[in-house]
């Protein structure tokens, strides 16, 4: 906790979100003892510890009544009309930093997007494969839309779930990772845990760098035989013009160091503050500078990458391994029929079959599911083939065959 002063009379209290709602009734006595004994008024800003790895701008709905009761405080007694402000990115150092950062109605707004995507995978008893694979269809049906950023603030808004908030929403690659990293800590299940993994990507051809953000998920799912630490790239797979695609969707980690067009190496993963992976200013970069002849130092950057990448993500260490086209299928199989059921309000188990016998789908709309995924599955490996090298490993090039369903 900090405080900035403004004047005799004004003060900004710059509280990390955690140790507020630990000390919650604390603060709200100090906030109103300040006005009535001293008439101080104690601005509250929230933002999050270095150390914190949840998704930016996430709260719980009984944080939001806490925050909504305070804001109607601030706003009708102390004044403020601001109400409560909101910075998770970036430090607050004086008043022009408070006077740009996020109002609740924002924050609020944002959750709210998130609230709807992550109750609705609760209805459909998704087991947690279904759930990834759902949350990434989901948010990948947003098109790819960058500001301006002529601002820091501007920046922001396309990388954090705040720029989910109106008609066309703001979001590219960190973007894409925030509001997936988001739905999992709504949707809670202890079988998913995701983390903002920062890449720098570099063109195999003209050797020009960009900053890419990623998930990485550690998930278990007894039901299809799924456990294991993976990487996602919603990003890779957003606004595709006839359906959805999976081709990014829980690969094995090794592959992403098989791009086809790209060299891809990881930045450090264990930074005191993720801000760095999700708004990249300095990054581990390749000077072009030291880059004459193409084909002189293609290797030596391809070991480079490979090097920062198996530092940062000891292959050894983890499990990593392919999820079959067969897994894929049943998953997005029971979806679509589970998507079925709660639509036509026919109660259902979590195996997305009908409590009752009367109530089974009709052949029909079986073959329109199944021509579905087939189509999604079809697409997938069109990309997949088109995005990673033959060297990859995942099914969408390398097909395998060995999987017997759980269900």
């Amino acid at each position: 906790m900090k405080f900035i002063s403004l004047d005799n009379q004004n003060r900004i209290m710059v509280v990390e979100k955690d140790e507020f709602f630990a000390n919650y009734d604390n603060f709200r006595h100090m906030i109103e003892s300040d006005m009535q004994s001293y008439g101080m008024t104690t601005r509250l800003l929230l933002t999050r510890s270095p150390m914190d790895k949840s998704s930016n701008y996430v709260y719980s709905s009984v944080q939001m009544e806490l925050l909504h009761d305070l804001d109607e405080y601030y706003k009708n007694e102390a004044r403020v009309d601001d109400g409560i402000k909101f910075s998770e990115i970036f430090d607050i150092e004086r008043k022009e930093d408070y006077d740009v950062a996020w109002n609740l109605d924002t924050v609020l707004l944002a959750n709210h997007k998130v609230d709807v995507i992550a109750r609705e995978m609760k209805k459909l008893k998704l087991s947690p494969f279904e759930a990834v694979l759902y949350a990434h269809m989901k948010v990948s049906e947003f098109r790819y839309h960058s500001t301006s950023e002529s601002t820091y603030r501007e920046q922001e808004l396309s990388r954090v779930i705040l720029g989910l908030i109106g008609d066309d929403p703001f979001i590219v690659c960190s973007g894409y990772s925030s509001f997936m990293m988001a739905i999992f800590e709504k949707f809670n299940n202890k079988n998913i845990r995701s983390e903002f993994i920062g890449l720098s990507l570099i063109n195999k051809d003209t050797f020009a760098q960009s900053d890419h953000s990623i998930l990485s998920i550690q998930l278990r799912d007894a039901q299809y035989g799924v456990e294991g630490k993976y990487f996602n790239d919603a990003t890779a797979n957003s606004a595709f013009s006839i359906g959805y695609l999976i081709s990014t969707c829980l690969y094995p980690i090794h592959d992403q160091m098989y791009l086809k067009d790209q060299y891809a190496h990881v930045l450090n993963t264990n930074k005191n503050n993720i801000r760095n992976t999700i708004i990249s200013h300095d990054l581990h970069n390749l000077s072009a500078d030291d880059i004459v002849d193409k084909n002189k130092y293609r290797h030596q950057i391809e070991y480079v990458c490979r090097a920062y990448f198996e530092n940062n993500i000891p292959m050894n260490k983890v499990k990593s391994d392919p999820i079959s086209i067969e897994q894929y299928e049943d998953a997005l199989y029971n979806i679509f029929v589970k998507e079925y059921y709660l639509t036509h309000s026919i109660p259902f188990d979590a195996t997305g079959r009908p409590k009752s016998e009367k109530d089974e789908i009709s052949e029909a709309e079986l073959e329109k599911i199944n021509q579905l995924v087939h189509d999604i599955i079809d697409h997938s490996t069109t990309h997949a083939r088109a995005y990673f090298s033959s060297f990859a490993s995942n099914s969408f090039i390398r097909p395998a065959h060995n999987y017997t369903s759980g269900v």
